[in-house]
């Protein structure tokens, strides 16, 4: 149990990630940083020798110099090495191929185009109504992988230390 600021915090062990994803989402915010946009978008990535792997989502944060990030939320209990790692490898291939970085900008330009307010907010950030063109250029860039995990196993870190190499 945890107290913060007078609220009272429980841990929860997750055994279904589609509530942990859910968790992700709802707090994306706080999560992520005020000025990102979480995109709940199920795009499979694949690389140009056919590998492919879908992620949970894409965050992009709109502030100067814009970032953005394939999330992938897991459980502990799927092996990094078999499971979570190779999906990893398959979203960096699959993302650095122009034509993947186009069906992702298309889609959260989609997203954005149904939702007033999230629109607004982009184009206040950007400085710009060329919404499709600022994800395009944002998208265009090396993004950032986030595994958000139930639990950080010695071999998921050992595997992220090996991956950052």
């Amino acid at each position: 149990m945890l107290y913060l600021d007078g609220a009272r915090y429980l841990l929860q062990q997750q055994t279904n990630e589609e509530k942990l994803e859910s968790m992700v989402k709802e707090h994306s915010k706080e999560i992520f940083g005020e000025t990102s946009v979480y995109f709940d978008l199920k795009h499979k990535l694949t690389s140009k020798a056919g590998a492919g792997s879908i992620p949970d989502a894409y965050v992009v944060d709109f502030v100067q110099p814009y970032k953005w990030y394939i999330v992938e939320v897991e459980l502990a209990a799927h092996s990094t090495d078999h499971h979570i790692m190779p999906q990893l490898n398959k979203f960096l291939r699959g993302i650095s191929r122009a034509e993947s970085q186009n069906i992702v900008s298309k889609a959260m330009h989609n997203e954005l185009e149904k939702k007033e307010d999230l629109k607004t907010f982009v184009k206040a950030n950007i400085g710009s109504s060329e919404i499709h063109r600022a994800l395009s250029e944002i998208v265009s860039s090396s993004p950032s992988l986030v595994v958000v995990i139930d639990e950080a196993t010695e071999e998921f870190l050992e595997s992220v230390e090996d991956f950052k190499k």
